[in-house]
């Protein structure tokens, strides 16, 4: 992850512009305090990682930022289906997000784990793997439940 974000500043930097420009700077210190929190208290493999990535932030939000999938932020939709051409599984994927230019920040990085490398769809502050992609071992894809309509408003549901 640091790796990543050391090597895309210009998409890192624009990610955070767009979180301060859709969340305010007051309500990311909040968030990203009571993240942190959270981090400690739970067992969570990204925790070292997502530590020192925040350690190096001259702002307050990267441990908000990488718990935006515990906050339901980062929503997706996954389907699985044959394709057309080939008949090979094909795994499609739809992320959504109210902030804007999240997909101007997507990266796609080869990364190495224990079964091999594969192509992670990330961002340059993201902890773990959200979209993963292994071609002619796996695919998968990290989602979200769908949000409960109360009528509260985004913020309030």
């Amino acid at each position: 992850m640091l790796g990543i974000a050391e090597a895309e500043e210009d998409r890192l930097e624009a990610l955070f512009a767009a979180s301060e420009a859709h969340y305010g700077r007051r309500f990311i210190a909040v968030a990203d305090r009571i993240s942190r929190r959270w981090g400690r208290r739970n067992s969570t493999p990204y925790r070292s990682e997502t530590r020192a990535f925040a350690s190096r932030l001259s702002v307050p939000g990267g441990w908000f930022l990488n718990a935006n999938l515990e906050w339901g932020g980062i929503t997706g939709i996954t389907g699985i289906c044959a394709d057309p051409d080939t008949g090979a599984m094909r795994m499609m994927r739809l992320l959504y997000h109210p902030l804007a230019g999240l997909g101007r920040g997507l990266v796609a990085a080869w990364q190495q784990g224990p079964a091999g490398p594969y192509l992670n769809l990330t961002w340059p502050r993201l902890a773990g793997v959200a979209t993963s992609i292994a071609g002619g071992r796996f695919d998968a894809a990290s989602n979200q439940a769908p949000m409960v309509n109360r009528n509260l408003g985004y913020w309030g549901d």
